[in-house]
C-alpha cells in the first residue's frame, strides 16, 4: 500500500487524524490512540469503520472499547490497562495532565495540541488545569513529543510534518455569565459555537455559523438559559449507559428540537412547550 496517497484520499475528512495516529501507534511511538466514532455522520460511518478496520488488521494492532464510553475504541500495539477513570485514559494515551479535572469547564485550562502542518488536522490534543501544570515541562514535553511524531513520518516515508501549541481555555461559567451582552457575544462569537456544539447539539447551526447567534439572537438566549441550567446535560444523563446509538438518538432529538426552533415565532412560551415535547 502507498501511504501518502491514501492518506490524501482523506485529508479532509476526521479520520485522517485516525489513520495518522494508527501509523504512529505501529511504530511505537504512541502506547495507543482512541476512535471516536462520533466524529462523523451515520451514513458514512459504515464506510469509514472499515477502512479504518482495514488499517488496524494491516498493521497488526489491537483494539477495546473504552468501559466509560462504548462509541469510542481504544487501538494499541501491545499491552492494554484497566481503565477505570479518565486518568487511566489519560496514562493509556501518553498524557503530560495526569491527575488533572479534564472536565472542570468552569476553571482556567491549557490545551495543548500537535497538529498537521499542511492538513491543519489536530492529532493530538490533550487538556490540563492551567493553576496545577509546569508550562515550562508541558511545553518541552511537547516539543519532544512533535519531534517523535515527524521522526516517525520520516522513517515511514511520509511528507506530513507536525507543529505544536499551548492555548489557555477561559473558564466557561465566564461566558455564561455573559450570554446576555450582546458585545461580548459577538467578540466571542466562537467560544459561543463551541458551548452550543459541547452542551446543546454537536453540529446546530449556531455551531457551524456562528454568525446565525446574531442572526437569531432571541433563540440563542433561551438556549443558552438552558444550558445555564445544565437541562441538556440532564437529559442525556437520563441513560447511564452512553452508547454510540443512544448518542446518535440524542443527537436526532436535538436536531429535531433545533429545527423546529428555527421555525418557529419567536416566542418563549412556545419554545418551552417544544422542549417540553422533546425532553421528557
Amino acid at each position: 500500500m502507498n501511504l501518502e496517497y491514501e492518506l490524501s484520499k482523506y485529508e479532509n475528512i476526521p479520520i485522517f487524524q485516525m489513520l495518522i495516529n494508527i501509523i504512529l501507534v505501529a511504530n511505537n511511538v504512541r502506547q495507543a490512540t482512541l476512535i471516536e466514532h462520533n466524529n462523523y455522520s451515520i451514513q458514512d460511518r459504515f464506510k469509514y469503520q472499515n477502512i479504518i478496520d482495514r488499517w488496524i488488521n494491516m498493521f497488526g494492532l489491537k483494539t477495546m472499547i473504552d468501559p466509560l464510553l462504548s462509541y469510542r475504541t481504544f487501538v494499541f500495539k501491545d499491552k492494554t490497562i484497566s481503565i477505570k477513570n479518565d486518568n487511566d485514559i489519560a496514562s493509556f494515551l501518553g498524557f503530560y495532565c495526569i491527575n488533572h479535572d479534564f472536565s472542570n469547564i468552569n476553571t482556567f485550562r491549557s490545551i495543548g495540541s500537535i497538529i498537521e502542518s499542511k492538513t491543519h488536522h489536530d492529532i493530538y490534543v490533550e487538556v490540563g488545569e492551567t493553576s496545577k501544570l509546569n508550562h515550562a515541562h508541558f511545553s518541552t514535553f511537547l516539543a519532544l513529543k512533535t519531534k517523535l511524531f515527524n521522526q516517525c513520518m520520516v522513517n515511514v516515508g511520509l511528507s506530513y510534518r507536525f507543529e505544536y501549541k499551548i492555548d489557555e481555555i477561559i473558564p466557561q461559567e465566564i461566558y455564561i455569565k455573559n450570554y446576555n451582552n450582546h458585545d461580548y457575544v459577538k467578540q466571542n462569537l466562537d467560544e459561543y459555537a463551541d458551548i452550543i456544539a459541547n452542551e446543546f447539539y454537536s453540529k446546530s447551526i449556531f455551531s457551524s455559523k456562528p454568525e446565525t447567534i446574531l442572526e437569531k439572537w432571541i433563540l440563542f438566549q433561551f438556549i443558552m438559559d438552558q444550558i445555564k441550567i445544565d437541562r441538556f446535560i440532564a437529559f442525556y444523563d437520563k441513560q447511564a449507559n452512553k452508547s454510540l446509538e443512544y448518542y446518535e438518538q440524542y443527537e436526532q432529538i436535538m436536531a429535531t428540537i433545533e429545527d423546529i426552533l428555527l421555525k418557529t415565532d419567536i416566542d418563549y412560551n412556545i419554545y418551552e412547550q417544544i422542549l417540553k415535547k422533546y425532553l421528557k
